[in-house]
């Protein structure tokens, strides 16, 4: 039997039991009537709880204070064995994943191997997924300026043509559609895209254990958990943000659940269903912010920088030619304040390179002008992007379903990093 882990970033199970009880999401209602899921615990430190860390501990069995990857494109060091090279290595188990988080490849025997969209590490495989991996990386690149070019999309198309299952052109054409018109929808086709690349790549290869990271979930619920059918709190979307009917929340699981009902129909595999973290309603109205031009705010600060490469959102990383010119930057960055004195940036030194967020989270008004030393950056409003109206915020519970284990045999609750041992024991405990 070949095992498949689905990694669905950040999933609300107690979300999706409520819709299920208004009628809808019929795979996720089967695969919990027979096999339950459990509660996974992750860190208890709020600074801790990024996917980017918590999925390397799913990935390793290490907590943060044992595997140390704190920055997302960090990944694993090479004295840090992952779960694919361990049983590779210790099995001799054929592995295969696409696009887990913070996650290297260094499985070498693998089946197919394709990293995240935040990597600069190499692929595994044929051309096509050389090529869809470089497309899904330009793409994720071009939407955190708010941009997604034409030649992005033609890449992708090239790259997924070999891995596109014929049966799904109408969901294509309509999720590409959907795209146009809602933005969730662009994170949903993404998805979509990985899903079928995956499945097609599994039939052709039949790994023994691989697995496929989907982070739309994420995306999509820390932006409008408001809109959510199910969600019992106080706060509302304004209007020009999303229109008051639409339900992105319910659009995602709801292909989420199609998603689940085509890997049940593949003979002889094992599921196991993994979130690592999960998100619950924001209390507060908080707003998240990018910047539009990362360059030229640093050449309005003077800082003199190598190389910007923008993450999620409102993170970015800033490269230096040496430690000096670093450190110069991020006490530059640490003078930028608003009016009332509010410091605007959070950065974490690692010698030659600075990771940086915006840390600011209140509305615009607060923000029309900045105070850098003695000067005044007038109208940094209009140097920057509403990235989010921050709906969803990370909780230490996550969820773990395996469908090797009956519903009456399932735990309530199990550490995160426990979700690496029981993988590794469905080998281990083999003659």
């Amino acid at each position: 039997m070949k095992t498949i882990l689905l990694e669905v970033n950040e999933i609300n199970f107690t979300f999706i039991d409520k819709y299920i009880e208004l009628g809808e999401l019929k795979n996720f209602k089967s695969l919990f009537e027979k096999h339950s899921y459990t509660k996974t615990i992750a860190e208890n430190e709020q600074r801790n709880l990024e996917p980017w860390i918590q999925w390397v501990t799913v990935h390793t069995g290490k907590n943060f204070d044992e595997h140390k990857v704190f920055r997302l494109g960090d990944g694993v060091k090479d004295d840090v064995k992952q779960i694919w090279e361990v049983l590779e290595e210790k099995f001799d188990i054929d592995v295969a994943a696409i696009s887990p988080m913070n996650a290297a490849a260094k499985a070498m025997n693998s089946a197919f191997f394709m990293p995240d969209p935040w990597s600069s590490d190499v692929v595994i495989g044929t051309w096509d997924l050389k090529l869809l991996f470089s497309a899904v990386k330009q793409i994720v690149n071009d939407n955190a300026k708010d941009k997604i070019e034409f030649s992005s999309y033609l890449k992708l198309a090239v790259g997924f043509i070999p891995n596109f299952r014929m049966k799904n052109v109408a969901k294509y054409i309509k999720l590409f559609y959907l795209s146009r018109k809602s933005k969730w929808y662009k994170a949903i086709f993404l998805d979509r895209v990985l899903m079928d690349t995956f499945i097609t790549q599994w039939q052709r290869y039949q790994p023994d254990f691989s697995t496929l990271f989907l982070n739309a979930g994420a995306h999509i619920q820390h932006h409008y958990m408001y809109n959510s059918a199910v969600y019992e709190g106080v706060h509302k979307n304004p209007n020009w943000y999303v229109d008051k009917d639409a339900d992105p929340v319910l659009d995602l699981y709801r292909e989420y659940d199609q998603i689940l009902g085509t890997i049940n129909e593949l003979d002889d595999v094992r599921l196991m269903i993994c979130t690592a973290l999960s998100q619950v309603p924001n209390p507060n109205m908080t707003y998240q912010y990018r910047l539009n031009q990362h360059g030229k705010f640093l050449t309005t600060l003077g800082i003199d920088y190598l190389e910007i490469c923008p993450r999620m959102s409102r993170d970015f990383l800033v490269r230096f030619k040496n430690n000096d010119a670093a450190a110069q930057a991020q006490n530059s960055l640490k003078q930028v304040k608003s009016i009332d004195g509010t410091r605007i940036f959070s950065v974490d030194n690692r010698g030659d390179n600075l990771f940086c967020k915006i840390d600011y989270y209140g509305p615009l008004s607060g923000i029309q002008d900045l105070v850098f030393g003695e000067q005044i950056i007038k109208n940094f409003a209009a140097m920057i992007s509403l990235a989010s109206i921050e709906n969803g915020i990370h909780t230490t519970t996550g969820y773990f379903v395996d469908t090797g284990i009956e519903a009456s045999l399932t735990k309530d609750e199990i550490k995160l990093a426990e979700v690496y041992d029981q993988i590794i024991g469905l080998y281990a405990a083999k003659p």
